[in-house]
């Protein structure tokens, strides 16, 4: 699909394995910034942006509701490729614009179609 060069990695992790994982992230030059108003996920960026591709990197417990959602989205989109072609046509004409106005520009429409996930996704 059509989308800024950024990945979105979510790394699962079980709670009695967090002070490893923020451990070894931070020896490897990431540091942890908190949860960024969003319950479930926990945020992680590199000290060092200019050696990275650009990634958002999250940590969820596997029993998490945000985990859950991000796995209902992905998987609609693999299942629906209209949905996928929709958002990926709304991405590309959002394309050359800032950051800000390129995730606003695509807000609702990533909302509907999670609302769509969640309601076929147990």
């Amino acid at each position: 699909m059509i989308a800024k060069p950024i990945l979105d990695i979510d790394l699962v992790v079980r709670p009695d394995r967090w002070t490893a994982l923020v451990s070894a992230l931070a020896a490897a030059g990431v540091r942890h910034v908190g949860d960024q108003g969003i319950s479930g996920r926990e945020v992680f960026k590199p000290l060092h942006r200019g050696a990275w591709p650009r990634v958002h990197l999250y940590a969820c417990a596997p029993d998490s509701e945000e985990l859950r959602r991000h796995l209902a989205f992905r998987d609609y989109l693999r299942t629906h490729p209209i949905a996928a072609a929709e958002l990926g046509a709304r991405k590309w004409s959002l394309a050359d614009r800032d950051i800000e106005t390129y995730q606003a520009g695509k807000a609702a429409l990533v909302q509907a179609i999670l609302a769509r996930a969640l309601l076929i996704k147990p």
